[in-house]
């Protein structure tokens, strides 16, 4: 592959979710397993590599995510679905096999992920995407009417995969111009449907339940968070949403919460002060009530004890 113009950065498979996080290239990542693993062996396949100016990301991961950080600084990132992504709750939206997802510059990264999610990556330069845009006679328009998940055409997608699965699979034949290619029709694809929004993938009741769920979740919204009351709101019952749940992130709508609100304690004592903050008030921030029953649980997820992280 490096003879081809494809420098390998990573290659490499993770048992260990927060090794996987340390390890990426560029990307700052801070990754949550949504469940216990199922049993022993990798958790994660990640290769990463550049080829020119272009950077390329895999990754398949074979455990729901709780996902947050932040992806290559200055760039745009494309993220295209493999054939196992399913459906993805990314910043707000509930998207699904033949969405293309943009992260523009400075864009966070806040999504929840299946069990079994598939993903490539390709981040260019804005200077790169003027040029991409040139070559075909477009006007990049204004940052608010460009869609930040849009469709690509469906030969298009059967091409971008066929032609990133040589990548995925490992070391192989590989020509930049196929990626340069590639690069340019999803850009083009992109700036094309400025002003356009795609229809939502998941417009049943449960589906609706389970993103206004996703969204208090993704703010930290979860002292308060009861499944009853959603199930109320939404007219819709708990088996259906149960069922929903299991669906798309493998856990129970109370398991993935109580994970959720560890999380969210987690990342409010990494940012806490000892001096003006105890584990108590995290505890109570986050819904938490019985102090032994979350130390043993927050040890177990997190590899220390709840008051280590504090005073850290």
């Amino acid at each position: 592959m490096e003879g081809s113009g494809f420098q390998t950065l990573i290659a490499a498979e993770f048992t260990d979710v927060d090794q996987l996080c340390a390890n990426a290239r560029h990307w700052d990542l801070s990754f949550r397993p949504l469940a216990a693993p199922a049993g022993p062996g990798a958790l994660a396949r990640m290769l990463q590599g550049r080829a020119r100016r272009i950077d390329y990301s895999y990754a398949r991961f074979l455990v729901g995510l709780d996902q947050r950080g932040a992806p290559p600084a200055g760039k745009f990132t494309f993220t295209i679905p493999g054939s196992s992504l399913g459906q993805l709750w990314w910043r707000g939206q509930t998207t699904g096999a033949q969405d293309i997802l943009v992260f523009s510059p400075s864009t966070e990264l806040a999504s929840f992920s299946g069990p079994d999610f598939e993903v490539h990556l390709i981040s260019i330069t804005p200077e790169d995407l003027a040029a991409y845009a040139e070559r075909r006679g477009l006007e990049v328009p204004a940052k608010a009417r460009l869609p930040s998940v849009f469709k690509l055409p469906v030969a298009h997608l059967r091409r971008a995969r066929r032609v990133l699965a040589g990548l995925g699979a490992g070391p192989g034949p590989f020509a930049f111009c196929d990626l340069d290619i590639l690069a340019e029709g999803l850009v083009c694809s992109w700036l094309s449907q400025a002003g356009l929004r795609p229809r939502r993938t998941d417009p049943s009741a449960s589906g609706r339940v389970v993103d206004a769920f996703l969204e208090r979740v993704s703010e930290g919204d979860v002292r308060d968070l009861r499944i009853s009351d959603l199930c109320v709101a939404g007219n819709i019952s708990r088996r259906a949403l149960e069922l929903t749940f299991r669906e798309r992130f493998g856990v129970s709508p109370s398991a993935f919460l109580k994970r959720m609100r560890l999380c969210q304690a987690y990342r409010d004592l990494t940012a806490a002060s000892s001096i003006d903050r105890t584990v108590g008030d995290v505890m109570d921030k986050v819904g938490l009530t019985h102090v032994g029953r979350f130390a043993q649980e927050y040890r177990s997820l997190f590899g220390e004890l709840p008051s280590h992280t504090l005073a850290q």
